[in-house]
């Protein structure tokens, strides 16, 4: 909603306190997964090593797109994150988020 005013800070904080609850992995694994057949994220992040590393809620409105979840890095670990971009076309903040995820992927 464009009432909705929370930041990707706030959501992220949310993530992380969501993997120290007693159900954090089960929300987690509710979650799309990159690649999933016939999920919100079934075409994004499909290749090795990003399929099924990417666990996260699409959102999208006028002039704002936003991708918030879980990543799974290399190393193992799992980052929470959100990525609101404002003002770009949907899919130009969609192409955005698929590669700061790659990256963090490949870092982490």
């Amino acid at each position: 909603s464009r009432n909705d005013w929370v930041t990707a800070s706030a959501l992220t904080q949310l993530l992380e306190h969501m993997t120290r609850t007693r159900f954090g992995l089960e929300y987690a694994r509710s979650l799309p997964f990159s690649g999933e057949p016939e999920a919100s994220l079934h075409q994004r992040l499909t290749s090795a090593p990003y399929r099924a590393n990417v666990f996260a809620k699409t959102g999208t409105i006028g002039g704002v797109s936003s991708l918030s979840g879980y990543a799974k890095g290399r190393s193992g670990k799992l980052y929470a994150f959100s990525i609101i971009a404002n003002g770009a076309n949907a899919w130009q903040g969609r192409m955005a988020q698929d590669r700061l995820l790659a990256v963090l992927i490949d870092n982490g």
